[in-house]
């Protein structure tokens, strides 16, 4: 009995084409051997990995011109089923061609940008103005506070960290420690050092052989210091001694010299002309790296625009005509093998219907609930912040990650309280992801480990950039795939 028997497409990668012979099928079920010798089959299917990472090489070397084509394989993957769906209406008892459902589709597109341009963007524009205004404010806040107040915090730290033995005080005294001297008290020092008589009389008047040693490790140190200090003019360093033999050292920063109003003068006039003639001097080469910059800019919009037509002009031919080039491929694989090539493509199909319908459907309902909640506590830029988290949810791991840290930061400048109840929401969010919407969305068959999820994010960021990142994840699942395909036919339980 011939094929003839074909299967209505669901997806790109279901296949539309000739069935499996019943004659087959009986063969198959009764135990028997249709295909060659086990050896044959091994070596054919050694040919066909050979092909595959054949073709994988010639894809690594024109992989700079690919990015296009993944893209519109991705956009008509997800808009297959769509498409397949209104070509399977009818007006007036005709069905709708699938180009005429691929122009409705690219319209209702069209459309929807426009909508979302004239509607939601202002807001986008006004909470980005908003911000804007906001950040110098926040930020001499934080220059003239925070960072003050940790900077306080660190100096006590080391203060503590280098205080003498506590109930001394200098020459053997009980009692608390003196404040550090001003900035004169290492000439003072050195000059008490140099002047200090050294015979044997005195030396013994101060603590005999004992305080030979104490003072000319002194002098030592106030030699070192010395040399220090030529490098570190803006520091002083206090040497005193506690008890018999021992001495504590603190360095200071010296106060900052108070320029006069003649000096203040001068010094800004010198500036200025100094400034000044840089600027007229090096007035060409700034124009020239002007129009080098616009000319960059201009071609990067070029660019991208061009992309972004080729890239809808090759999903709207593959959309047009999936159930030919699928039937295409399809006839390319011997019949014996095409129950197993439409296996292969069910799992596939599986898989990236899985990472890429299913991540764009919890991306919507990240940015929905996160949106829903920083209204709801009140937190600033909730808008931007819920679309942030829409759409960094479309690279695992790390985008959750960068989506929390914006959010939760600037919570925190509003009170402590709101930055803990804003990180508690998003973990609550994360945690219906992990336990609900992952296994109900994407399934146990689209599952990849998540330190291969992190191979593929890195891969992919470093072939190309944001796009890659993105792409890496549905890519590694169809290798995913394939390589259990393979596994499975080489070592059959």
């Amino acid at each position: 009995m011939s094929d003839t028997s074909n299967e209505k497409p669901s997806g790109i990668f279901q296949a539309a084409g000739p069935g499996t012979s019943p004659e087959l099928q009986a063969a198959i079920g009764a135990g028997g051997d249709t295909g060659p010798h086990p050896g044959r089959r091994r070596w054919r299917l050694l040919l066909w990995v050979a092909l595959v990472v054949f073709f994988v090489a010639v894809l690594v070397v024109v992989r700079a011109i690919l990015l296009p084509f993944i893209l519109a394989i991705v956009i008509a993957y997800i808009l297959s089923p769509l498409v397949s769906w209104i070509s399977t209406r009818h007006i007036r008892g005709r069905t709708i061609p699938r180009w005429i459902a691929v122009v409705l589709i690219y319209l209702a597109g069209f459309l929807i940008v426009y909508i979302f341009s004239v509607t939601v963007i202002p807001r986008f524009y006004y909470e980005f103005a908003k911000l804007g205004q906001e950040a110098p404010a926040f930020f001499q806040k934080a220059s003239q506070e925070w960072v003050p107040s940790l900077n306080e915090r660190l100096q006590q730290t080391l203060q503590s960290l280098t205080k003498p033995p506590a109930g001394l005080k200098p020459n053997g005294e009980t009692g608390p420690r003196p404040l550090v001297t001003g900035p004169d008290s290492l000439d003072e020092i050195l000059v008490e050092v140099k002047d200090a008589p050294d015979d044997e009389d005195t030396a013994k008047d101060k603590g005999g052989a004992g305080s030979d040693i104490a003072d000319d490790v002194a002098q030592n140190v106030a030699a070192l210091a010395e040399k220090l200090m030529d490098r570190l003019e803006n520091y002083t360093l206090d040497i005193e001694q506690y008890g018999e033999g021992r001495y504590a050292m603190n360095f200071k920063r010296r106060a900052a010299r108070v320029a006069s109003d003649g000096d203040a003068a001068n010094g800004l006039g010198g500036a200025l002309n100094a400034y000044l003639e840089s600027a007229l001097s090096n007035t060409e080469r700034y124009l020239g790296d002007a129009l080098l910059l616009g000319r960059k800019v201009v071609g990067k919009i070029i660019g991208s625009l061009m992309t972004l037509v080729l890239t809808l002009m090759v999903a709207a031919f593959l959309l047009f005509d999936t159930p030919r080039i699928m039937n295409f491929f399809r006839s390319l694989v011997p019949p014996r093998y095409r129950e197993e090539y439409d296996d292969l493509l069910d799992g596939i199909d599986t898989g990236l219907g899985g990472v890429i319908r299913g991540q764009l459907t919890i991306c919507f309902v990240n940015g929905t609930l996160t949106g829903i909640g920083l209204l709801v506590l009140g937190v600033k830029y909730a808008a931007i912040l819920a679309l942030l988290a829409g759409i960094f949810s479309l690279i695992p791991i790390f985008g959750t990650i960068i989506s929390t840290i914006p959010a939760a930061g600037i919570a925190l400048t509003q009170s402590l309280m709101l930055g803990v109840l804003t990180l508690v929401w998003i973990v609550i969010i994360h945690l219906i992801e992990a336990n609900i919407l992952n296994p109900k969305i994407l399934g146990t068959s689209a599952r990849i480990h998540p330190a291969l999820v992190v191979f593929a994010l890195i891969a992919g960021e470093y072939t190309y950039g944001l796009f890659g990142a993105l792409l890496a994840v549905p890519v590694f699942s169809i290798f995913q795939t394939l390589f259990l395909y393979f596994r499975q036919k080489a070592y059959p339980k």
